[in-house]
C-alpha cells in the first residue's frame, strides 16, 4: 500500500506552509514582537522616545520597518506596550513580595514593599526612566494610560491597608487622596533620584528608606 505523505517522513504541504525554520507563523511573530520590545527599551531607555526611531529600533531587533508595522501602528504603539510590560512588572513586585508578618501597616511590612518595588524601578536605569521619566508628555491617549497605572497601584494601595485606615476612622475619598499622594510622591522622589548626578546621589537603601518615611507620614501615622 502506498503511504500517505502525512505518514512517510514528509511535512504535509499544509504544514509546510506553517512552517518556517522549523517554527511557526505565531511563535515566530512572537520572537519578532519580543525582539522589538528588548530593542524598544534599550533605545527608548538610553536615548530617550523623543530621540529614538522606528528605523533604529528595527535595526536593533534585525526586523524590517514592514514586520514592525504587522506589530505596531507606530512609534507610541510600541512604547505603550513596553509601558505596559513594565506596569506589569511593578505590580506583581509590590504584590508578590514577601513581608514579614504582622499588621498591614507595621513598618517593616511597608519597607518590604517599597524596597521591592524600587529596585524593580532603578537597578536597571532604562525601565526607570521609560516608566516614569520618558512616559510624561508624549500624547494625550498615553498620558490617560499613565493616570489609570496611577490609579492602579493607589487602589492596591487601598486594598492593602484600607481597612485599618477605615477603622480609624479615615473616611473613602481620604483614603484615596493619601494613596495617589503616595504614588505621586514615590514617582517624584525616584525622578529626582534618577536626574540626581551619581556622585551626589543618595543609595538606593536611602532611597527605600525616604520613601518608606513618606509613606508612614502619609499612611501609616494616619492609622495609629
Amino acid at each position: 500500500m502506498e503511504r500517505t505523505r502525512e505518514h512517510d517522513g514528509r511535512v504535509p504541504p499544509r504544514a509546510h506552509q506553517r512552517l518556517r525554520r522549523g517554527r511557526t507563523l505565531e511563535e515566530r511573530r512572537q520572537e519578532r514582537r519580543e525582539a522589538l520590545l528588548a530593542a524598544a527599551l534599550e533605545v527608548f531607555g538610553t536615548k530617550g522616545y523623543g530621540a529614538s526611531s522606528i528605523e533604529e529600533i528595527c535595526r536593533r531587533a534585525y526586523v524590517s520597518s514592514r514586520d514592525f508595522y504587522a506589530e505596531f501602528a507606530n512609534r507610541e504603539a510600541l512604547f505603550n506596550a513596553l509601558g505596559e510590560l513594565l506596569t506589569i512588572r511593578v505590580y506583581r513586585a509590590l504584590t508578590q513580595v514577601e513581608v514579614p508578618d504582622g499588621p498591614a501597616t507595621d513598618l517593616p511590612r511597608t519597607r518590604a514593599r517599597i524596597a521591592q518595588l524600587v529596585h524593580v524601578l532603578v537597578d536597571d536605569p532604562r525601565v526607570a526612566r521609560i516608566a516614569i521619566v520618558e512616559s510624561v508628555g508624549i500624547s494625550e491617549e498615553h498620558e490617560s494610560r499613565r493616570r489609570a497605572a496611577h490609579r492602579l497601584y493607589a487602589d492596591w494601595i487601598q486594598g492593602y491597608v484600607g481597612a485599618e485606615m477605615a477603622a480609624k476612622g479615615v473616611d473613602g475619598p481620604q483614603r484615596r487622596a493619601l494613596a495617589l499622594a503616595l504614588v505621586g510622591a514615590v514617582n517624584e522622589l525616584i525622578v529626582d533620584w534618577i536626574h540626581t548626578p551619581v556622585p551626589e546621589r543618595c543609595t538606593v537603601d536611602e532611597l527605600i528608606d525616604l520613601i518608606t518615611e513618606v509613606a508612614s507620614v502619609l499612611l501609616l501615622r494616619s492609622v495609629h
